[in-house]
């Protein structure tokens, strides 16, 4: 499995942007945090935690790739594969008491994402693990985190980082 991670930077405002590198350091992708629908943007100010934000990841020349939406914050979740155009919605399901996994289909294949006891994010395609997404166990600093994702390739990876900062990052 390659190696690739994304720092966030802990601040009142959640980060706009995250770059998602490589073993090497090099940037491959973007993460973006998406703008709240009007009503919904209304809400999240009234709230003191606000609601959950919803992410892009788009290629550095600002191509998207993958990207989640829904009808409101919390409900109504779909995934937008952009190279295919594909839009399909998102399943939730209780799995322990309180935990909540994810599952959706796109070109033929099941995807599974959950997270376990420990907060590592798993995303599996037709039973296969195919990618894992973790927070570090070492401090860098107060105010950042990294977050590490194992993936079969870039195109997983990146799946797998949009899935778990909108799912499970805010949301431990």
């Amino acid at each position: 499995m390659q190696q690739f991670t994304y720092r966030v930077h802990k601040t009142f405002q959640r980060p706009k942007k995250m770059a998602l590198r490589d073993e090497s350091g090099q940037a491959l992708f973007l993460l973006h945090r998406k703008r709240h629908p009007f009503i919904a943007g209304i809400f999240n100010a009234l709230l003191s935690s606000g609601l959950p934000y919803i992410y892009l990841i788009t290629q550095l020349d600002g191509k998207p790739f993958y990207s989640i939406d829904c009808s409101f914050p919390g409900f109504g979740y779909c995934i937008l594969d952009h190279q295919s155009q594909k839009s399909v919605p998102v399943a939730e399901h209780r799995v322990q008491l309180i935990e909540i996994a994810y599952s959706f289909k796109l070109d033929n294949r099941s995807y599974y994402f959950e997270k376990d006891f420990a907060g590592t994010g798993h995303l599996k395609c037709n039973d296969t693990e195919i990618a894992a997404v973790s927070m570090s166990n070492l401090i860098v600093s107060s105010e950042l985190d990294v977050v590490h994702v194992e993936a079969v390739n870039q195109d997983k990876a990146s799946l797998a980082a949009v899935l778990f900062h909108t799912f499970f990052y805010y949301n431990p």
